[in-house]
């Protein structure tokens, strides 16, 4: 499913605003589109009452109400654009939260390997500039292709009804535009996905070199750092010249296809004029209406270029949606109370008293195996017990698993064979909060 069709898919609960948006629309369409044919009516009465050599002021006076109603429908088409942007403005804000709660209250679904595996200034951007560039997309997009589409098929209609000979001329530009923005929004997509992606790597990044000074500083890694950064701000810098390169390609293209279009009829309709086969008033009517398509088609060209941006943000968010989360298939909320200590021997009493069965351990590895990698297993085949009341020290040189250890025992990560279990009790069959309530756990690194 195209990502923008399913991002309004999970907003259906703002679909009622987008109705009321679209109906706000509409209305200040249609008094923008009645407009320039009052105007032309205008034109048309002051031509032909200098033809009949009257007044000035009598030639006014007949306009007046004309001039009037004309203002009354700009009034309103005023009124139904700041309803329409009100609108949209708490539209696209629900929308956003929803879709950042939702990332939000995945990201303590996901599965620890996930956090390993990406950047965390990266999942950063995909929080807060990905989402912005979707809201913003929202705030600007939707009312400017939904107004573009009435008002090109409203002015489109009124140019056929005052001259069809001139309207076809302005379908061709029409025609060649959309072409033109189909051709460049192909490209656009992929380019702004990798701006994405860049700004990410800088913000992960500029983390790690905030997170990590001590480490930097220790070690004498300023030089390594700082070319490092630079290197993804040079990387940066290549793919928002690259975006903003085809963001601005657009916007000239369509205006010199319309220019054409001006010209084409601006010499088509002078002819008419002088052949008497129009009006001035016509005429006049007839350049607000291409003006009217014109301007939409030019929006459009940005919208379709900030919908592309957002296409790739969505996909980046959708990512983290979509990964599978952890699995908590477990049933039980708590240790069974046989299984649960209630009062733990000494020291000496645990070691002369060895254990004899699984639930006199209290903690027991069976056959573990288990690596971050599934090509590169960690450790395999793994057995120990701890009996009940001893207190056990864990050393070794650093990467002999002794972290591993403990984030097994914690669940963090799924062991690939084997059982781990608490007074007999497979881990497995733990809830995770569950099984986390049973254990301290102080880090060396608190947060």
């Amino acid at each position: 499913m195209n990502l923008v069709k399913r991002f309004l898919c999970d907003s259906r609960d703002q679909w009622w605003r987008l109705v009321v948006l679209t109906a706000a629309l509409m209305l200040a369409a249609c008094f923008e589109i009645i407009a320039p044919r009052l105007l032309g009516n205008i034109v048309d009465a002051i031509v032909h009452g200098l033809e009949q050599q009257r007044e000035i002021t009598a030639i006014l006076d007949g306009t007046t109400d004309t001039v009037l109603l004309l203002v009354a429908f700009y009034t309103c088409h005023a009124v139904f654009t700041y309803v329409s942007e009100f609108i949209i403005a708490g539209a696209s804000q629900h929308m956003v939260l929803a879709l950042r709660s939702r990332v939000s209250h995945q990201l303590h679904h996901l599965p620890m390997a996930y956090f390993n595996q990406h950047n965390r200034g990266d999942m950063l951007s995909r929080l807060t500039s990905d989402l912005d560039s979707v809201g913003e997309t929202l705030r600007e997009g939707i009312p400017g292709l939904i107004s573009s589409f009435i008002g090109i098929v409203g002015a489109v209609a009124m140019m056929i009804w005052i001259s069809p000979r001139l309207s076809a001329i302005i379908l061709s530009v029409i025609v060649v535009g959309i072409l033109g923005l189909t051709i460049t929004a192909k490209k656009a997509r992929t380019i702004y996905l990798r701006k994405q992606e860049a700004l990410g790597a800088v913000n992960g990044g500029i983390e790690e070199l905030i997170s990590g000074k001590q480490i930097v500083q220790a070690f004498g890694l300023e030089t390594v750092t700082t070319d490092h950064l630079s290197d993804l701000n040079t990387r940066l810098f290549t793919r928002e010249r690259q975006s903003g390169f085809m963001g601005q390609l657009i916007m000239p293209l369509v205006n010199f296809i319309n220019q054409i279009g001006y010209v084409l009829v601006a010499i088509q309709g002078g002819l008419l004029v002088l052949r008497g086969q129009i009006t001035l008033g016509d005429i006049q009517a007839f350049f607000l209406y291409v003006t009217q398509v014109s301007d939409p088609i030019s929006r459009s060209s940005y919208v379709l270029t900030r919908f592309q941006e957002t296409h790739a943000a969505l996909g980046r968010i959708y990512e983290i949606l979509d990964y599978p989360t952890e699995d908590d298939s477990g049933t039980l909320e708590t240790l069974s109370a046989e299984n649960t200590v209630r009062q733990e021997p000494s020291y000496d009493e645990a070691r002369r008293q060895p254990a004899t069965t699984s639930k006199d351990n209290a903690i027991e590895f069976k056959h573990v195996t288990f690596g971050y990698r599934d090509d590169k297993p960690l450790m395999e085949d793994v057995s120990f017990a701890i009996p009940k009341g001893y207190v056990v020290a864990i050393v070794g040189p650093t990467g002999a698993g002794k972290t591993t250890i403990i984030n097994l025992l914690m669940r963090f990560y799924e062991i690939s064979a084997g059982t781990i279990t608490i007074h007999g009790t497979d881990i497995r069959d733990l809830r995770r909060e569950a099984l986390h309530r049973q254990i301290g756990m102080v880090l060396q690194d608190t947060w």
